[in-house]
């Protein structure tokens, strides 16, 4: 085997890996934002979310739509995640307080009836912020 084609091969395992990389953090990412919200549900009715949880399905939808990209786009899932620091906290912060500033934007624009309730909003902000501060964290702790 040529050196040419040892490099190619190592290409094509780095992209593969980046590409499986990428798919389990936004797997990680997904699943701690559905439980902040699922949680936030759960804290806002008194553990009996039932007649709201219609509105979950759209506050999920609207929550992992623009989070994941904003993540992305603030390098959350381009960095090493042996690093953490405060420049990635600012940047898990704004990416979450972005959403639900949209969530609160439709719940006053006239989308009280569909949209999870403000508390809602405001316990996600802060649940999922922590959630996944304290996800990266653990991939810190464990490199």
């Amino acid at each position: 085997m040529d050196y040419y084609s040892k490099i190619k091969i190592l290409k094509s395992l780095a992209i593969k890996n980046g590409i499986v990389r990428g798919f389990l953090l936004s797997m990680g990412y997904s699943i701690v934002l559905s439980l902040a919200l699922y949680l936030s549900f759960l804290l806002r009715f008194d553990f009996d979310p039932d007649p709201y949880l219609s509105r979950f399905g759209l506050g999920l939808a609207l929550s992992l739509g623009f989070t994941l990209p904003l993540l992305w786009h603030f390098g959350q899932f381009r960095v090493l995640l042996s690093f953490f620091g405060l420049p990635d906290i600012k940047n898990i912060l704004i990416a979450t307080g972005l959403t639900n500033l949209v969530l609160l934007a439709g719940w006053y624009s006239g989308g009280a009836e569909i949209i999870p309730p403000r508390a809602v909003i405001i316990l996600n902000f802060l649940l999922g912020s922590f959630g996944i501060i304290v996800m990266r964290l653990g991939f810190r702790c464990l490199s």
